[in-house]
């Protein structure tokens, strides 16, 4: 919630560990493509559930062209279900493989609003320019028309019948405006289309 000093303070630690993940990327250089159609899918269909607030006014997806580990500090929140649901459990096996390593992605999401992929430089100078960070974004934001932040992916894990999956999503859109979450999705009736927000992340 806005405007609450603990949902602040754990933004402004949420953001630092964020900084801190960024800034370790190249050396953690992309190994190569992401070519999983069905990642792309899952994607997908959570940015066009909307799950994040500071973003559901935009006309303009900015999202970024490589995948990104969760930080240490999201990555130490339990997932709950993976205790009871054997698939979920596969996936988070999963996932934590998947994310060992860094991919580039590609041009093969399927949204109902534009989108645009970042390369690594116009992502990286926004993380880059501590001074002033928010004058770096509306620079970004000025050439991008519409849009109100970034998106950075986590590789997905799968569970074994690839019908569940585990994936983290960042949404920075400035120095004190981030959203974070870990999500499961489902495949029903051959579509990724049941998004749950499993609440390992933050937002105020």
């Amino acid at each position: 919630m806005r405007g609450c000093p603990t949902s602040m303070l754990f933004r402004v630690f949420l953001i630092a560990s964020v900084l801190a993940s960024q800034t370790s990327l190249p050396d953690q250089l992309p190994i190569g493509g992401y070519v999983d159609d069905e990642s792309y899918a899952i994607y997908s269909a959570i940015l066009n559930q909307d799950p994040f607030v500071d973003d559901r006014a935009s006309k303009r997806i900015l999202i970024s062209g490589e995948t990104t580990p969760e930080s240490d500090l999201e990555a130490a929140c339990p997932t709950r279900l993976a205790k009871y649901d054997p698939a979920v459990r596969q996936a988070v096996e999963a996932y934590g493989r998947a994310n060992q390593s860094t991919y580039l992605l590609e041009s093969h999401f399927t949204l109902r609003k534009a989108y645009k992929l970042l390369d690594d430089s116009a992502w990286g100078v926004v993380f880059e320019n501590k001074k002033d960070p928010s004058a770096v974004l509306k620079q970004l934001y000025a050439l991008n028309p519409g849009a109100r932040g970034i998106y950075s992916f986590s590789a997905v894990g799968f569970n074994l019948e690839r019908t569940v999956a585990i994936v983290h999503v960042l949404f920075y859109c400035d120095w004190l405006c981030v959203e974070s979450n870990r999500f499961v999705v489902r495949k029903i009736g051959g579509k990724w289309q049941s998004v749950e927000d499993l609440g390992c992340g933050g937002v105020s």
